[in-house]
């Protein structure tokens, strides 16, 4: 995408780039392969019909179209073929913050190179969708719906509400795959509204006080983080609330979730080990640095070997406190952000 020809030759960096062929011959069980990972996705279409899979499942992440796969194939059709049109849309899905940081180029790299059997396809017609809000406003000859599409499409409706009916008017989209904005909880749908409260950062006797007001602006949700140097402030020292040091009042997570539940709230945990929050050391506890050539968030059997013995002690309180227990627990966060770092 960055090598594209466009934006003053910064090239392509968000949304789809479709490459094409035209006027191709294709016999029956031809095979496309693509060498090295995709960058990221891609979806295959031939003659306007979806070849490749669609992600509606993550078991599809480990088929053709993803970028864990190496050299991917896929048999394009049971039939022969002529004057074909290959389409091969590619989408970015995000990049690093780290390592060789200009270098992640997206779409069709150098590394991939794509063939139809044994043959080298090149000489694509490449069109960036960037869906910028001038060519948005732009497309024409909208046609209508007649039946369901089984390939990516763009859509647009309107909508129309008599003045008499206005209130309470929403629009259903379960019917949609991305972008569900729901979840499904005891077999009713539910849209998660969460905010984010820090139970160390404030005193205990307030914590009822902060829930009932995140409560009472329409939330459903408390997200918080976890800190470890609140919870092993010495090397072997652990307090969940009943340990006895110094911050032992703050300390006492399965207290707050418990009351976060006896105020109809649901949680989010995010147990780390580093959660960053603007945290001196990301909430790592400051005595892991007298182990020489430590290498934190990596995996260093000094440091895994610390992780292993603070989760032994974390994971069973959370263990307890999911939903599927009668807690209020419905999600865990893994690591915060864990791509800034080599593991």
């Amino acid at each position: 995408m960055e090598k594209l020809p466009i934006n003053e030759n910064s090239g392509q960096s968000y949304g789809y780039t479709v490459y094409r062929r035209e006027g191709l011959n294709i016999p029956a069980n031809s095979v496309l392969t693509i060498t090295g990972h995709i960058r990221d996705t891609v979806m295959v279409l031939v003659n306007g019909v979806l070849i490749s899979n669609a992600l509606t499942s993550s078991d599809h992440l480990n088929d053709f179209g993803f970028w864990k796969i190496e050299n991917g194939n896929i048999t394009l059709t049971t039939e022969d073929l002529s004057d074909a049109t290959l389409d091969l849309i590619v989408e970015n899905w995000g990049r690093s913050c780290y390592g060789n940081i200009y270098y992640q180029f997206k779409g069709l790299v150098d590394a991939n190179q794509v063939f139809l059997n044994d043959e080298e396809l090149s000489s694509w017609t490449i069109y960036p969708l960037e869906f910028k809000q001038s060519w948005n406003k732009n497309l024409a000859d909208w046609g209508s719906v007649e039946e369901s599409q089984s390939g990516p499409a763009l859509y647009k409706a309107t909508l129309t509400i008599d003045d008499d009916d206005i209130t309470d008017t929403f629009i259903d989209m379960r019917g949609w795959v991305r972008d569900q904005s729901y979840f499904t909880l005891n077999g009713k749908n539910i849209s998660i509204y969460s905010g984010a409260m820090h139970y160390f950062r404030i005193p205990p006797e307030l914590w009822q006080d902060r829930l009932r007001k995140l409560r009472a602006a329409g939330l459903n949700t408390v997200e918080t983080y976890v800190a470890w140097n609140i919870h092993e402030p010495q090397d072997g020292v652990f307090d969940f609330g009943d340990g006895g040091t110094d911050l032992g009042a703050w300390a006492d997570l399965a207290g707050f979730i418990k009351l976060a539940q006896q105020e109809d709230l649901l949680v989010i945990v995010r147990p780390g080990p580093y959660i960053g929050a603007d945290l001196d050391f990301g909430g790592f506890p400051s005595w892991l640095l007298k182990n020489d050539g430590i290498e934190v968030r990596t995996n260093d059997a000094t440091f895994m070997g610390y992780v292993q013995r603070y989760f032994d002690q974390l994971l069973p309180i959370l263990s307890e406190l999911q939903f599927t227990k009668g807690g209020p627990i419905i999600m865990v966060q893994v690591e915060n952000e864990l791509g800034w770092w080599y593991c």
